[in-house]
This record gives C-alpha cells, sequence and structure tokens, in this order.
C-alpha cells in the first residue's frame, strides 16, 4: 500500500512538471510570435512609406501596387494609404466611395506617437473581414507626417498557422487585443474570435500590474495546458 501510494505521488509529481514544461513551452512560443508579428508588421511598413507610388501620391499605382502585394503576404487581409486627415488614399481593395477612418485608434496614435502602432479587435471597413491594424507614420522630407501606412493582419489566417502549430494535448493559446477581445483562442477559434475573452478580466488584472502597461500597443497571449488528473 505505501509503495502504491508514493508510486501515484511520483507520477502526480512527474505530470505537472510536465505541465509546468508545457506551460513555458507554450509562454515562448506566444511570445516569439508575438515579437514576430510586430518586428514583422514594422519592417514591412517602413519599406511601404517610401516607396516611390506612396510618396509621389499617386493614388491609383498606389493601389495596384498593395493589390499585388496582398497576395505576397497572405497573412495580411489587406494594405492601404491615409491621408493625414484621416481619409484613405489608395488601398489594396478597392472603395467605391470615399472612406475615413479618422477615428480608428490604431490611425491616431500613429499620427501622435510617430511610431508603430496596433489597433483593436475589428471588422475593416475596405475589406469587411476581422482584422488587426498595424499602421505607421508617412513622413515627408522636413520630417512631417504626410499620412500612415496601414497592413490589416488577417484573423482567420492568423487561425490556421495555431491550429497548424504542434501544440501539447490539452494545450489552450488565446491571443486578445488590450480590451479583452479574442483575436485567435486555440482550440475553439473560430467561435470565440470578436468576443469577449472568459479570462479578460484576468488579463486586465495581470496587465495593471506589469510596467509594460505603459506601452499601449500590444497584443495579448494567454496560455495554459492540461492539468494531471
Amino acid at each position: 500500500m505505501a509503495l502504491a501510494l508514493s508510486t501515484a505521488s511520483e507520477q502526480r509529481r512527474l505530470a505537472t512538471i510536465e505541465v509546468q514544461d508545457n506551460a513555458l513551452r507554450l509562454a515562448r512560443l506566444a511570445a516569439s510570435s508575438q515579437e514576430g508579428l510586430f518586428e514583422g508588421a514594422h519592417q514591412l511598413l517602413v519599406t511601404l512609406s517610401h516607396l516611390s507610388e506612396v510618396r509621389r501620391g499617386d493614388a491609383a499605382s498606389c493601389s495596384r501596387l498593395f493589390a499585388d502585394l496582398v497576395k505576397a503576404y497572405p497573412l495580411y487581409v489587406g494594405f492601404g494609404v491615409i491621408q493625414a486627415d484621416g481619409n484613405i488614399f489608395c488601398s489594396s481593395t478597392p472603395f467605391p466611395r470615399p472612406l475615413t477612418v479618422a477615428d480608428r485608434d490604431y490611425f491616431q496614435r500613429a499620427i501622435q506617437t510617430r511610431s508603430l502602432a496596433v489597433g483593436e479587435y475589428q471588422i475593416g471597413r475596405v475589406s469587411g473581414k476581422p482584422s488587426v491594424n498595424f499602421a505607421y507614420p508617412i513622413f515627408d522630407d522636413a520630417g512631417e507626417i504626410r499620412g500612415v501606412a496601414v497592413a490589416a493582419l488577417d484573423l482567420s489566417r492568423l487561425s490556421e498557422m495555431v491550429k497548424k502549430a504542434k501544440l501539447p494535448s490539452g494545450a489552450m493559446l488565446t491571443m486578445t487585443d488590450r480590451n479583452g477581445i479574442v483575436l485567435v483562442r486555440y482550440p475553439d477559434s473560430d467561435k470565440w474570435i470578436g468576443q469577449p475573452a472568459p479570462e479578460s478580466q484576468n488579463i486586465q488584472v495581470i496587465l495593471s500590474q506589469e510596467a509594460e502597461v505603459k506601452r499601449p500597443d500590444r497584443l495579448v497571449f494567454r496560455t495554459s495546458s492540461g492539468s494531471p488528473a
């Protein structure tokens, strides 16, 4: 009987270690994924802001170029340029009437901070799809902001990437915007995208206790792994 209890205890200890290892691996995956998204979007938008089609103000050429570009970057649902007043100047997806995004948070923060800004969950006004926008200001030769370059992250594509990742059995990964709205959730991502995460209250508590909360442009990953029986 004592041997049986000792064996069961050892099994639970090993199972707990495995769960902790899986959780650590998930956390590292989440951190790496976030940094990759930010850095990739940043570099891409800086490049777009210097393209001649963008800088010379040729809307037709800019739109054609972006329409071709989105085929090469399937993680994004679209690219565009917004004028300093918030009106959309060019887009990879045609828009039949004038549109403004002056009220969008990502646009306002890109103008205010003069750096990369990340939006919240949204249904794109041009694409009509669930997305999160990355934005970067376009400067003229005098350093004044002429507009904002935008890349819209396709949340359905992001979900597909997470599904293909080899996550441990029983693992759960949730990616939210800073308001706790689900961008990606594994498993069952389709039914959760755009909904408040069940853990959103806990996420907000955690963020409020972190020094990094001073940086508003962030997505939030929460990971967990199955617990031992």
